[in-house]
């Protein structure tokens, strides 16, 4: 599993690896982004479905921070 400082520092966050940050399925992933239930993500069907997780985010949404108005900094 990736800590907080990988996931914040990687390019882009695959959503393999924020499955596992989060201890939850691929599939659990994958649904909840398109059915816009997770704040630190998004997902947009084309041909097929494309996922932008957004890392400083799931970071906060992981500790349960106010992704509103929290900045993460490493």
């Amino acid at each position: 599993m990736k800590t907080d400082n990988e996931i914040l520092t990687a390019k882009k966050v695959k959503a393999a690896d924020a499955a596992k940050y989060l201890g939850i399925d691929l599939r659990t992933l994958y649904q909840g982004l398109q059915e816009n239930k997770f704040p630190f993500g998004v997902a947009v069907k084309r041909n097929e479905w494309i996922y932008h997780i957004f890392a400083e985010r799931l970071v906060a949404y992981k500790h349960g921070l106010d992704l509103i108005n929290t900045t993460l900094t490493i």
